[in-house]
């Protein structure tokens, strides 16, 4: 059927086009055989001129072939078309003729896919919920451009009896503080706590030197999986160091699954760390070992909903969080949940 409307198309911008034609030729005539002749003021003026009357005949015969879907302006689309064939003779005219006559085997029905308007989720930060003095939120206190310094301090100060996974991401924050004490006082919580754990680490590296019996080689190394892993999770090291604590954590958690190949919380963590690496297959694999030696699957779901995500599989996503507990998920999950269920 378009093969059919392109024909009449073409006999009416025929005559429209001719006029243009025999202008853009003369020009070019007048270039190769009189160029001393064109290279006047005068003639390059007129040769302008001459250009831009050729372009106004074309523009006519270019809209009549312009297929009509793309008619949505017809001012704007005439000016633009003017403007394209002003400003490259001959080659644009042939150029814009060739590309209406390709759109015109295009496909006239646009396919209407079935989106809708969803807003993005707001997410939770990390809040400290512990109430103090004037009942405010810590992390409100240490926020505030009107708290005093010296209720701040305090503020920071009662933050050390929560747990470092979740406070530490806004003891960060305070690092930037424009008070010198408070930065002070945040390096020295995070630097402590991250000595604590190294610390530890070191008091068990020489245990796996030792003649040891498989239970406790085995404790070992779940221990040492355990410290790196809470450095990882506890946002306590960055970069570099945070690499090597994730791979350090991975390879102690597989030397204990060695030993004791049932333990589902080992599966889960080197779940967790295939997923921070990227490795969607692999987590999926360890996620569904560590269901099978007896996890609950319900405590997954975050987890292979995000495999799912990675993987582009978005119904996937949205059928594993509808099995997720309203009542028992997390604060800084239930902006997510909203959002997919958005989407339904």
């Amino acid at each position: 059927m378009a093969s059919l409307a392109i024909g009449p198309r073409v006999l009416r911008a025929l005559p429209l086009i001719a006029p243009s034609v025999v202008l853009q030729c003369y020009i070019v005539w007048q270039l190769r055989h009189q160029p001393v002749h064109a290279a006047s003021a005068s003639w390059v003026a007129l040769a302008l001129l001459l250009q831009a009357l050729a372009a106004l005949l074309a523009t006519p015969a270019a809209l009549t072939l312009l297929p009509r879907r793309f008619k949505q302006s017809r001012r704007q689309t005439g000016f633009f078309l003017w403007c394209y064939l002003f400003a490259v003779p001959i080659g644009g005219l042939l150029l814009t003729c060739g590309a209406f006559a390709v759109s015109s085997l295009l496909p006239e029905d646009i396919d209407v896919l079935p989106m809708k308007m969803v807003h993005p989720p707001q997410f939770l930060a990390p809040q400290a919920t512990v109430a103090y003095g004037r009942g405010a939120h810590l992390k409100s206190v240490l926020h505030s451009t009107s708290a005093s310094s010296s209720f701040r301090m305090t503020a920071l100060m009662a933050m050390q009896a929560m747990p470092m996974r979740t406070v530490s991401p806004l003891l960060r924050d305070m690092l930037d503080d424009q008070f010198e004490d408070i930065r002070l006082l945040a390096f020295w919580m995070l630097d402590r706590q991250e000595k604590e754990l190294t610390q530890k680490i070191l008091d068990q590296l020489p245990k796996l030197q030792l003649t040891l019996s498989k239970p406790e080689r085995y404790r070992v190394n779940k221990d040492l999986a355990l410290l790196y892993n809470e450095l990882v999770y506890s946002y306590l090291v960055q970069g570099d160091v945070y690499r090597h604590a994730a791979a350090q954590a991975e390879h102690y958690a597989a030397a204990a699954l060695d030993i004791v190949p049932g333990d589902a919380s080992l599966w889960r963590l080197r779940g967790r760390l295939a997923l921070d690496r990227g490795d969607t297959d692999g987590a999926e694999k360890m996620l569904a070992e560590a269901v099978f030696q007896g996890y609950d699957r319900g405590r997954l779901l975050p987890y292979l909903a995000e495999v799912a995500y990675l993987r582009r599989d978005f119904d996937q996503v949205s059928q594993l969080l509808q099995q997720i507990n309203a009542g028992s998920v997390a604060p800084s999950l239930v902006p997510v949940m909203q959002f997919w269920d958005q989407r339904q």
